[in-house]
């Protein structure tokens, strides 16, 4: 499974005149990173399988009744 929208990467290829060979060699060296976004902005093709590992501000997730 990847993240990396091929078709996104051959196209912006082509727009900007790079050969399609080329843009599948980048492609093949591409390695996945760590997308931070807010919940609200993943995509909704990419919410089902979205899971989030960790949160940033805001007030800690304490279990009900605690201070």
């Amino acid at each position: 499974m990847t993240s990396i929208d091929e078709q996104l990467v051959h196209e912006t290829a082509t727009e900007y005149g790079v050969p399609g060979p080329v843009a599948q060699e980048f492609m093949a060296r591409l390695r996945q990173c760590l997308y931070l976004v807010p919940d609200k902005d993943v995509p909704p093709s990419r919410r089902e399988k979205a899971r989030s590992a960790a949160r940033t501000g805001g007030l800690p997730a304490l279990p009900d009744g605690v201070d």
